[in-house]
């Protein structure tokens, strides 16, 4: 065990599109945990490492995109990741899934040094519409998946849609397997008096996220139940910006966007405290940060019932429509801004179901069920 008692954790991230909030969970891991990082990527290096120098290493690693580097350079970074384990002594390696290669390196060094590893999964079912995607399915998650489901000592998942998912993978899953969804600190979020007839939804402008249908929610809103004055706050950046663009013009919505690619952590929830609605119709999810931030802000979470965003909204409390039918969901929106709604009510439940308070006690007890297995 480490210093003052606390369990030290090595958390093992391939990318992060957000390295400022994936610093604010660590910070409230602190309280519980001992601390370090393990970055492949370097901008996330760069960013973590401002705000917490000495805790975060820096491993260049293999990643999808480099996956028919030279063998040699395959053999350094099994070195360096040697290297840095050896130095830290981790009592648990806590994987994020994203990059399966560099996490195979880390898994294997892992076991030559007797280090247990546990893997969080989060969001795994993918759509098949690419090469990209289709690649991923053959090969990443058929054979990578399930070599790392097969090798580490526990597995947390976060939407048990996904470890339906992983079970026809891999039949290893069952007995070291537990749910156990994300938090944030709901402390840094509030509520503010609400812009009436405000939609806002924030995170990556990629094509899971059905950001095609909101724009069509909100025309048949504007058009359809003639409200006039709504208007949709759209934060992020990605790929999908200008087929975003595309449609706004189609559905004849402009006037009523306002983009920004991007907001500080503080401006994003000044932002989430004011606003009224936020729709969720991604193809599929884990456990979305951005619906525990906006719930937590006090803001009425509606969606479709899609793998994650199904089970995170119904915890949430909010509406969630059947079939991805955008009508229904308009005129259950059109309701709630009729009828109104208690903001406090949606905060509360974040404080019930994903505070830190609730989740991290039950992390530590996994992480030390998954080192007692180890000793013993």
């Amino acid at each position: 065990m480490s210093i003052i008692d606390k369990i030290r954790v090595l958390h093992a991230i391939s990318y992060s599109h957000y390295p400022e909030r994936f610093y604010n969970l660590l910070k409230e891991m602190m309280k519980y945990f001992d601390i370090y990082v393990l970055c492949p990527d370097y901008s996330s290096f760069k960013v973590l490492n401002q705000y917490m120098p000495s805790r975060v290493f820096w491993v260049p690693s293999l990643n999808i995109g480099s996956f028919l580097s030279l063998k040699n350079y395959f053999i350094k970074s099994l070195n360096n990741i040697y290297e840095v384990l050896s130095f830290l002594k981790p009592d648990i390696i806590h994987i994020h899934t994203h990059y399966f290669i560099s996490n195979y390196q880390i898994v294997k060094v892992a076991k030559q040094l007797k280090i247990p590893t546990m893997l969080d999964i989060q969001g795994l079912i993918e759509n098949k519409n690419f090469l990209i995607d289709a690649i991923q399915n053959i090969y990443i998650r058929s054979n990578l998946l399930k070599w790392l489901i097969s090798n580490v000592k526990g597995i947390r998942f976060v939407s048990f849609y996904d470890y339906i998912y992983i079970k026809t993978l891999c039949e290893k899953v069952e007995g070291k397997s537990k749910y156990i969804p994300n938090y944030i600190e709901i402390n840094k979020y509030y509520i503010s008096e609400k812009i009436p007839r405000s939609v806002v939804w924030h995170g990556r402008l990629v094509k899971k996220k059905r950001l095609d249908l909101i724009l069509k929610l909100v025309a048949e809103l504007l058009h359809n139940y003639k409200i006039s004055d709504i208007t949709f706050y759209l934060i992020g950046y990605g790929p999908e910006y200008h087929r975003i663009l595309e449609f706004a013009r189609k559905y004849d919505i402009l006037e009523h966007i306002l983009y920004k690619p991007h907001l500080k952590t503080t401006e994003l929830i000044h932002l989430l405290s004011k606003m009224e609605i936020i729709p969720y119709t991604s193809t599929y999810e884990g456990n979305p940060y951005s619906l525990l931030e906006a719930a937590a802000c006090g803001v009425y979470p509606v969606g479709f019932k899609t793998p994650g965003t199904y089970e995170t909204i119904r915890l949430l409390g909010g509406n969630v429509v059947e079939s991805m039918n955008v009508s229904k969901l308009a005129s259950n929106i059109s309701e709630i801004f009729s009828k109104g709604f208690n903001p406090c009510f949606f905060r509360n439940r974040v404080e019930k179901y994903f505070s830190p308070q609730v989740i991290l006690p039950k992390m530590e007890k996994f992480y030390q069920e998954i080192i007692n297995q180890t000793l013993y």
